[in-house]
């Protein structure tokens, strides 16, 4: 997979690759390896019958799909499965519904309806011990087993949209916090500053009271009266 995104699943970021490798890296890493490239990319990577297991779920038209089938067919061991995802899927130019109805009665197969489908098929002569309730199962098992799938989907479905609530509810949860935190801390500065716009009225009341004092007091009016003096006595040296 290129875990880029396409013009079906859409066109997504290198984030989807990151967060897959942290958590397959963390179980899977003894014994499995991520190859982020196309299926002809891929190719080269794989002998000739040595794949026990294919999921082909890349560009979903007909043409593509049937091309990534048969080109690696030949990779598949005797006890080879491969899984076609999107059997189901009749819109748009989805075409894997297509091949599917030309290839699975070619080999034991069975397919899982629900959502976008799933069809599983045996290629290989060697059949695993572990697929035999499903390709030798009754119509009535066969149902009993799809409804079983069926029912575990939807309940990861519910709990991943929970899960997804759930963390939507505290990052909003967050991002409110933090709102309220900006508020505080302007309303904070607000009260400092009206404080101290308070402290410099009362400083200027008390200067001006202090301002009255002097110019009421008796001292200032002696103070006057000889700047009043002297200032008539300039003049009138001056004119004589």
């Amino acid at each position: 997979d290129t875990w880029r995104g396409d013009r079906h699943a859409g066109i997504y970021g290198e984030e989807v690759l990151t967060d897959l490798r942290r958590h397959h890296d963390s179980l899977y890493q003894d014994f499995s390896e991520l190859i982020q490239t196309t299926f002809d990319g891929g190719l080269d990577n794989f002998a000739n019958g040595t794949i026990d297991l294919l999921h082909i779920d890349g560009h979903h038209t007909y043409e593509s799909v049937k091309h990534d089938f048969d080109t690696w067919l030949p990779k598949l061991s005797e006890r080879g499965v491969v899984l076609l995802h999107d059997i189901n899927v009749r819109e748009r130019d989805f075409g894997v519904w297509k091949l599917w109805a030309e290839i699975k009665d070619n080999y034991p197969h069975f397919e899982f309806p629900h959502e976008h489908g799933l069809g599983v098929l045996l290629i290989g002569g060697r059949e695993p011990p572990g697929l035999a309730p499903l390709l030798h199962s009754s119509d009535s098992e066969a149902a009993m087993i799809r409804q079983f799938f069926s029912q575990m989907g939807l309940r990861l479905r519910v709990r991943l949209e929970k899960d997804l609530e759930t963390a939507a509810k505290k990052e909003l949860a967050s991002e409110l916090n933090i709102s309220r935190e900006t508020i505080g801390a302007l309303s904070t500065e607000l009260t400092n500053r009206s404080n101290l716009l308070t402290a410099k009225e009362d400083q200027l009341a008390v200067k001006e009271a202090q301002l009255n004092n002097i110019l009421s007091s008796r001292a200032w009016k002696w103070v006057t009266r000889y700047g009043r003096f002297k200032n008539w006595l300039r003049q009138s040296l001056r004119s004589n």
